[in-house]
């Protein structure tokens, strides 16, 4: 596990990789991840030899990638422009190369990855995109120095070129079947470089926006691209008849390249400097394995894109869902919890994105850290006095979480307004936290609409394709708290496009006080979980008349059906940990300590910890053995199973 511990120490989303640089796992660099116990997990695969590192906004880095092997050039251009480019973190590579990286341009620029277009053998590696980092074999570092910010000629190198102007005949308008003007050449070759230089996650709402403003062919906001670049080639067709120094298949042929940009592909008739490769394939410009076929030549002779495939024998098994709320929500998933005014889903998604932030068990299921970013559009002082409540009945007093609120009006409508917005507010908490963004909450649904009609399939529709854009963009789960229909039994409120485009769908019912929510949709996972809970009041203060503060806190019913009385299967280390506790109380237990419950024997916590370090993890480091520790005693502890005070441990339900 030597390469798992070197990746852990470099301190940045890390990913499993083959020593032909190809992902170990099965979303490529979109499995990167600070998470010490994934990040063994990733590195106990057999074929595990090279450590991945995102690239762009993820890490904060973009790399230029200065290659030398089979006759590249790469270092001629190092050579001429080292006296331009400032001192910056260095890498050489395996094939003797050299990455240079550097902090990502500042504004709205966005650097993906480039074959060659700063010069030949001289790559970018940015948004979407990996490198092999060092200490893997054969990559060294060769300066240490902190990352410098990138010239602005460089940054200019590294961009689409814009088309040069030219002096063009004054033209009539032309209008489509609407009524609509539509664009000039000049319209249409900005919108073509609108698309070539989209970020990775948002080509399709790009191009479909392209496809709005030309030719005024696509509606309710799906994202079609076969259907935008049809409205674009007919809103060249349209001009056809005006003079000007294009043809039309000439500007068919800038769409394309368009589409070859925004898509990344494999195109064997390409030449080796333009070929793009999706994520999961290597980082380098060699041609991809031989395990997939290659396209068929035939296909597609006039450049249309070729659907990435993977190939019958290519099929490997996924045991994994990604969920981080085990068997409740998965990682850049969907998700609605809906429910009638007061029947407490606000309190209840509430619950679930603290325990995703502390990182603890959420009703005996496991949860994985991650940021939580909650969007409180209502307003007021629910957010904060529920913050407030949780942390006093949790005795979270002196904790710091990595959950953060916003209380604005958010515009999720039009893509125009509030969309990028919220996806660089995720993106700066990621940086700013350290961790990956794995919540985003909406609350609520109809006020992320500003105004639109939850019933009208184009308002629904251009709402779920921000919510699209969102995930894209950050890898975050979005979570929308949402309202009931008239008739209940017909589900969540407005146009039935919402449900199908939903991973997770959880309804919350409050009947005369008795409490539930249960899981009534799951796309990818088994569709059961049923949770019965009551509003607990807690007193945060009084206000300056003299009268109590109040919010509330999610309380499982621990006799109701689901409710916590049902022990949860335990494994692992948590399994072990109790074992290994209920033994040293069988031994050595006492009763009659202060804190400790009448009836109950209970022995100091410090001889449970070193016993589980002595009986479950014999011969690991001092860092894994103390996380392990804590993890699954703060896990027994949240689950019910054990109690701790005062320095004594003792069991509550016994080990299975």
């Amino acid at each position: 596990m030597a390469l798992a511990d070197d990746a852990i120490a470099l301190g940045l989303p890390v990913f499993a990789c083959r020593a032909d640089k190809r992902p170990c796992t099965p979303h490529g660099f979109k499995d990167a991840t600070l998470d010490h116990r994934e990040i063994r997990s990733q590195f106990a695969h057999p074929d595990a030899a090279a450590i991945g590192v995102p690239t762009g906004s993820i890490t904060g880095a973009i790399v230029v990638d200065v290659d030398v092997k089979a006759g590249a050039r790469g270092l001629e251009w190092l050579e001429a422009n080292r006296h331009r480019l400032p001192r910056t973190r260095t890498h050489r590579t395996g094939s003797g190369g050299f990455h240079l990286l550097f902090l990502p341009p500042r504004g709205d620029i966005v650097i993906g990855n480039t074959a060659s277009r700063i010069a030949p053998g001289v790559d970018t590696r940015g948004n979407g995109g990996y490198i092999i980092a060092p200490p893997s074999p054969g990559y060294t570092v060769i300066d240490d120095s902190s990352l410098a910010e990138m010239p602005d000629w460089l940054v200019a190198a590294c961009l689409p070129p814009r088309p040069e102007p030219r002096e063009r005949p004054q033209r009539p308008d032309h209008r489509d079947s609407a009524g609509n003007t539509a664009y000039g050449l000049r319209a249409l070759s900005d919108e073509c470089d609108a698309v070539m230089g989209a970020a990775p996650g948002t080509q399709e709402v790009t191009l479909n926006a392209a496809a709005l403003k030309i030719g005024g062919l696509v509606k309710g906001g799906e994202l079609m691209r076969g259907f935008a670049f049809s409205a674009l080639v007919s809103a060249a067709d349209g001009m056809a008849n005006a003079g000007r120094p294009w043809t039309k298949r000439e500007i068919e042929e800038k769409v394309r390249r368009g589409f070859d940009d925004a898509t990344p592909r494999s195109a064997p008739e390409r030449p080796q400097a333009e070929r793009k490769y999706q994520d999961e394939q290597r980082e380098d410009d060699e041609r991809p394995s031989q395990e997939s076929p290659e396209p068929e030549k035939e296909q597609k002779a006039s450049g249309a894109r070729i659907l990435p495939l993977t190939w019958f024998a290519d099929a490997q098994t996924n045991l994994d869902a990604r969920d981080f709320v085990e068997g409740v929500l998965t990682e850049g998933g969907m998700s609605v919890v809906y429910g009638e005014s007061n029947s407490g889903k606000t309190f209840f998604v509430s619950d679930i994105a603290l325990h995703v932030a502390m990182g603890r068990s959420w009703n005996g299921r496991e949860v994985d850290q991650g940021g939580v970013i909650y969007l409180a559009l209502e307003g007021g002082f629910g957010i904060t006095n529920r913050i407030a409540a949780f942390r006093q009945h949790h005795g979270l007093e002196d904790a710091v979480l990595p959950f953060a609120y916003a209380s604005v009006p958010i515009n999720l409508l039009d893509p125009d307004a509030d969309r990028a917005t919220v996806i660089a507010t995720c993106l700066a908490a990621q940086e700013r936290i350290g961790m990956q963004v794995r919540l985003v909450v909406v609350d609520t649904l109809s006020r992320a609409m500003a105004g639109g009609n939850e019933n009208a399939p184009d308002d629904m529709g251009a709402l779920v394709a921000s919510g699209d854009a969102i995930r894209a963009a950050t890898g975050a789960h979005l979570c929308w708290i949402h309202h009931s229909g008239k008739n209940a039994a017909m589900g969540a409120r407005g146009h039935s496009s919402l449900r199908a485009a939903t991973d997770t769908e959880i309804e919350i019912v409050n009947d005369n006080g008795s409490r539930s929510a249960k899981a009534t949709k799951q796309r990818d996972l088994e569709c059961s979980g049923e949770w019965a809970f009551s509003l607990k009041t807690v007193e945060l203060g009084t206000n300056r008349r003299g009268k109590p503060v109040t919010s509330c806190v999610v309380d499982v019913d621990a006799d109701a059906p689901g409710g916590a009385s049902r022990k949860p299967r335990l494994s692992g280390q948590k399994q072990r940990a109790l074992e290994v506790l209920a033994d040293l109380i069988a031994g050595s237990g006492q009763s009659g300590h202060a804190g400790t419950p009448s009836g109950f024997l209970s022995v100091p916590d410090k001889w449970w910890r070193e016993r589980f370090y002595e009986k479950a993890m014999p011969g690991a480091d001092t860092e894994a053995r103390q996380k392990a520790f804590r993890r699954a005693a703060d896990d027994l502890v949240n689950l019910g199973a054990v109690g701790m005070s005062a320095g004594r441990v003792w069991i509550i339900w016994g080990a299975e």
